[in-house]
């Protein structure tokens, strides 16, 4: 109950900044979805097995408070985004829920990787370490998921360990796997707008980078993320363009 409270307190606050749109887009304007979102948080929060998954290693390591805590607060936020996301395309409360546990999960295993002691050297590594990294904490945050052994349908499972283990490189074309879709363009647009402990944004593939240029792997604000998603998926159509264009219409950009 203490965790519990404690992480309640770092939502509203999260939630709080994001509704007054003075440091991040706000995604929250219109009140039923906030309100829906927020029921959903609930939910996601009853869980004591996700509460003390992301907050087991708060309280233990004190010397690395802040990349921890921008870590946590980007699970958090992306959560928000993501549920809010799902809300607006129309997408079930049992759909909402997978994916939501999946995106308060989905960089915790960052925590054990050998980067984690000094996040800034991500700046630093060559292209091949950076998939590396990125291949290993998706592995590692699965991992971490599917030893809590949590009692859930064993479909949901599946959903949310592929979720996790595949956010930063989803298959447009596999519909089965729409959440883990719509998770990819939640995560990469608080990431790429958002202070990280690192310099570097590794959300864009090399391929995608040819076409946009490197300025997209460092930190960029909304209009420009969003151009770039609306220049990458607009002529491929389907559900990436579907969600790309709902996510901006969240931001009242569309």
């Amino acid at each position: 109950s203490y965790v519990k409270k404690v992480l309640d307190k770092d939502l509203h606050r999260i939630a709080e900044g994001i509704a007054t749109g003075k440091n991040y887009p706000n995604f929250l304007a219109e009140g039923e979805i906030q309100a829906k979102v927020m029921r959903v948080m609930e939910i996601l929060y009853s869980n004591p097995n996700v509460v003390r998954i992301m907050y087991d290693v708060k309280f233990n390591a004190s010397e690395q408070a802040k990349p921890l805590d921008l870590i946590l607060e980007h699970s958090i936020r992306t959560t928000l985004l993501t549920v809010a996301l799902g809300l607006r395309l129309r997408w079930t409360i049992l759909s909402l829920v997978s994916i939501g546990t999946a995106a308060l999960l989905h960089d915790m295993g960052i925590l054990t990787t050998s980067l984690y002691s000094d996040l800034e050297n991500l700046d630093e590594l060559s292209t091949e370490d950076i998939a590396h990294f990125i291949e290993k904490h998706q592995a590692f945050s699965a991992r971490l998921f599917q030893d809590q052994g949590m009692a859930m349908n064993p479909i949901h499972h599946r959903e949310i360990f592929h979720t996790i283990a595949n956010h930063h490189n989803p298959d447009p074309e596999d519909l089965k796997h729409g959440n883990t879709l719509l998770f990819h363009f939640a995560d990469l647009v608080d990431e790429m707008i958002s202070l990280l402990p690192h310099r570097l944004r590794y959300n864009f593939s090399s391929e995608q980078l040819e076409l946009l240029g490197e300025r997209y792997k460092r930190r960029c604000g909304l209009v420009h993320v969003l151009l770039a998603l609306t220049r990458l998926y607009k002529h491929q159509g389907g559900l990436a363009w579907e969600i790309v264009s709902n996510l901006a219409g969240l931001f009242r950009m569309k």
